[in-house]
């Protein structure tokens, strides 16, 4: 029997983080699906994966022309980029903040871009939902004094207050997700959001969430949101 031929795709995602694990799953994934993808990476030589629709572009968080280069022409901005857990005083402070600070000019510019999705973390608090004096007390037992991430969490802190504070003037839709911790695995269990920090146990792997990310990018229900991330419940 025949197969009907499927659409070229032709949207573009430009990604920041796609060294890491979560960024690197994400980006395989997309275009595996089809997207042609923009990584920025400061050592391109890290990522492996070979695609006519991938494009590098070498350069840091620092290099707004790298940047621009980046979001040139896409319709949706992931950024899933972080600095390594475990060594606080080697975190560079405000590295997230600078950078979405050079980002969103860049944005406000394009004529193409309509959604930006920034990944903070689970022990971030959404703008109108303070963390609980519990969640507070997790967080400063296990990610400041055993984990070592408290720099990473206060810094994505700070984007999230400034990505809510920019509402009103930005002409793309944003989401910030807020995952919780995540490992190595095949995957296989579908994400959604959720509001309800019970909800959201460690245990989602890093291509699940590829799944979820990709899927989040044009949900409208999402936009203008901070989700939590969770295993859809049975």
């Amino acid at each position: 029997p025949a197969f009907p031929v499927l659409p070229k795709m032709t949207e573009t995602i430009a990604l920041f983080g796609g060294t890491g694990k979560a960024g690197g799953e994400f980006l395989a994934l997309a275009l595996e699906k089809g997207y042609k993808v923009k990584a920025l990476a400061r050592t391109p030589s890290k990522v492996t994966v070979k695609n006519d629709n991938l494009t590098l572009i070498e350069g840091d968080f620092s290099n707004e022309d790298a940047i621009k280069e980046t979001v040139e022409s896409a319709e949706y901005v992931v950024c899933m980029a972080g600095a390594k857990f475990g060594k606080p005083k080697e975190y560079p402070t405000d590295m997230m903040i600078n950078f979405v600070k050079t980002l969103v000019p860049v944005l406000k510019s394009s004529s193409t871009v309509k959604t930006f999705l920034y990944q903070g973390g689970a022990w971030c608090a959404a703008p109108d939902a303070p963390l609980s004096y519990g969640t507070k007390f997790s967080r400063l037992v296990i990610g400041n004094w055993i984990v070592g991430i408290e720099p990473n969490l206060q810094d994505h802190d700070k984007v999230i207050d400034y990505v809510h504070s920019i509402q009103e003037e930005i002409q793309f839709k944003t989401i910030v997700t807020r995952p919780p911790g995540l490992n190595d695995g095949p995957g296989g269990k579908k994400l959604v959001a959720t509001n309800n920090r019970g909800d959201t146990p460690n245990g989602i792997t890093f291509k699940d969430l590829a799944v979820f990310t990709l899927a989040a990018i044009k949900d409208e229900a999402l936009f203008g949101t901070y989700p939590l991330v969770a295993f859809e419940k049975n």
